[in-house]
């Protein structure tokens, strides 16, 4: 039997998760045996949703010592004492080599006692992870997996380089961020693929047939039905969805838009949305373990992200056969073939998504044409086998 353990820094309901559990759940536990290790909990209830066969390692380090910026992480070894290794951050930093997270001393956290088959990295975002598995996880095999792009999100993974030179291979869920790595990195550029996130058809289909609440069912009423999925942080792209919302009101579109997610900016936007008097147009319905029951009764799927990797909200909606705009984050043009299957507007910019979803609203002949090309696709997705091939 082979061992295999996954890292990430922490488990939130983000794409990067639901896709590492859906992994997880299709390996066959007579061939593996699985352990994912975390530094930290922060949602218990997502750890929850981990397999049974699944040995979770809980790390639980301190997040603000080992995760935070510089100047916080320097603040609090100040006030341990440790002003040798405050200095080290501050030295590090002001000459730009590598980033907070791959330059803290980790001799304190805990080794793990085995070796494994295959150690994954499964978000290089996370450059402690990086540098944990690199440099104290005992495996035969090291992969690196990119779920998020470089350009926009400001990530250098070249000042991680001499962590990210000990993995076997990197892998980029889609071309564009895949080639982003490579022009940072030209050095690794013999160890990259593109692997794409995968999906489960059978059980997103299933689980999108699930009743909506008939109180939400009667907000609704006759109203133009959209929704964005995504956990509320500034990636997504939630305070252009508020301008949008503004401008299709000001333009006397009858529409309700729902949000389903959590996150760090959750009540902030609660705020905004009544400071702009859209309480009536917008409603945030939190997160929801299955969010397909509103993607399938939704009239257009709306995704206004800054950035992105391979976005599974869109593969989702896709898969639902929903009418799709979106902005022009990383990797969409690989999922949405704009004009054919879905619309693409710029990002940041309210004023075109707004123009694009009166305009495919008003448009019905388009909608049955996008539907009828996104029927013909489905059995094109990508399966969990090509992944489970390259672990």
């Amino acid at each position: 039997m082979k061992k295999i353990i996954f890292g990430l820094q922490t488990m939130v309901m983000g794409g990067v998760e639901k896709e590492l559990i859906s992994i997880l759940r299709h390996l066959d536990t007579k061939e593996w045996d699985i352990t994912l290790v975390l530094m930290y909990i922060i949602d218990q209830t997502v750890v929850d949703m981990i397999p049974d066969y699944v040995k979770v390692i809980n790390l639980n380090i301190d997040k603000e010592y080992y995760c935070s910026d510089t100047i916080t992480a320097c603040r609090l070894r100040l006030k341990k004492g440790k002003i040798r290794e405050a200095l080290t951050l501050i030295t590090k930093k002001t000459l730009r080599i590598g980033q907070t997270g791959s330059n803290v001393n980790i001799k304190e956290i805990p080794t793990i006692d085995d070796h494994f088959d295959t150690a994954v990295c499964f978000h290089m975002h996370s450059p402690l992870m990086v540098r944990y598995i690199a440099e104290k996880i005992s495996a035969c095999k090291k992969i690196a997996w990119i779920h998020n792009d470089f350009s926009t999100s400001g990530y250098r993974p070249d000042k991680i380089i001499n962590y990210l030179s000990k993995y076997d291979d990197i892998i980029g869920v889609s071309s564009q961020i895949t080639e982003e790595f490579r022009e940072l990195c030209p050095q690794l550029s013999s160890k990259t693929k593109i692997v794409y996130n995968a999906l489960d058809r059978d059980e997103i289909e299933a689980k999108s047939e699930e009743a909506i609440d008939s109180d939400f069912m009667k907000i609704l009423k006759n109203r133009l039905f959209l929704l964005t999925v995504g956990r509320m942080e500034e990636q997504k792209g939630y305070d252009t969805a508020l301008k949008t919302a503004l401008l299709l009101k000001s333009k006397g579109l009858s529409f309700l838009w729902a949000f389903i997610g959590d996150g760090s900016k959750m009540s902030e936007i609660q705020n905004q949305i009544a400071e702009c008097g859209l309480e009536n147009e917008i409603f945030i319905l939190g997160r929801k373990d299955n969010p397909y029951p509103f993607m399938k009764q939704c009239d257009i799927y709306v995704q206004p992200s800054r950035h992105e990797g391979y976005c599974l909200t869109v593969i989702e909606a896709k898969l639902l056969e929903k009418v799709i705009v979106c902005t022009d984050f990383t990797g969409v043009r690989e999922q949405i073939n704009d004009g054919k299957n879905g619309i693409i507007v710029s990002r940041d910019n309210p004023e075109v998504l707004a123009d694009a979803i009166i305009c495919i609203n008003d448009d019905k002949v388009k909608q049955v044409l996008f539907r009828s090309v996104l029927n013909s696709e489905k059995n094109s997705y990508t399966g969990f086998n090509n992944i489970i091939s390259n672990l």
